[in-house]
């Protein structure tokens, strides 16, 4: 079974190892070769930060310039500087890997589902003909609030990208199979769940270029 999808849509470290300061970290990948290599862009919060050794050596393995931002703590809404850098690249393929803040802070008020489709779908037309993927967010987190605005979200990613890695489906799937891929708190990859996430990534990236 594939966990990333193609073509016409339906739906089918623990934060403690991260010092105080890289709250608000940025991992960009360095242009260190030649302007031929083809750029690949990877936009996300906490999830990203913590897979990003793991992500960048998947896809520079293929060839592909990486460049990557993982913001902790932030919504799709202030990922916007990020995302108006990046497109400035003109990458090949875009992954935006957000949302889990989103759905965080439903709880409380200070965002929503609703913002959160603004944001990204404002972003998508920043990228012209780049290939986009986009990566659904956690929804088995034991807390039905916060379970239901992730669905939402997901359902929403599924109905607007043409190409979406199912972290979600696979993480749960391999929970249930005693599998455990995510820290205590049912979000953040553990090291498992960073090689993991990566090794999805890389395949919808290659997916692109089909």
């Amino acid at each position: 079974m594939t966990w990333w999808r193609e073509g016409r849509l339906r739906r089918a470290r623990s934060l403690r190892a991260v010092a105080a300061a890289a709250a608000v970290a940025v991992l960009a990948g360095a242009c260190s070769s030649g302007p031929s290599r083809p750029v690949v862009a990877v936009i996300g919060d906490s999830i990203t930060f913590l897979a990003a050794s793991d992500i960048r050596a998947d896809l520079g393995a293929d060839g592909d310039q990486v460049l990557i931002t993982g913001r902790i703590g932030y919504t799709a809404a202030q990922l916007a500087g990020d995302v108006t850098d990046f497109a400035s690249h003109h990458p090949r393929v875009v992954l935006f890997e957000m949302g889990t803040n989103d759905v965080s802070q439903t709880i409380t008020g200070a965002t929503s589902v609703a913002a959160y489709e603004r944001a990204v779908a404002g972003y998508r037309n920043q990228f012209g003909s780049a290939c986009l993927i986009a990566t659904t967010v956690s929804s088995h987190r034991d807390t039905p609030a916060l379970d239901q605005a992730a669905t939402a979200v997901n359902a929403w990613l599924h109905a607007n990208f043409r190409n979406v890695v199912e972290w979600d489906d696979y993480e749960w799937a391999q929970r249930q199979a005693g599998h455990v891929l995510v820290e205590p708190d049912l979000v953040h990859p553990n090291p498992d769940g960073q090689r993991a996430l990566a090794g999805l990534d890389q395949a919808a990236v290659r997916s692109c270029r089909r």
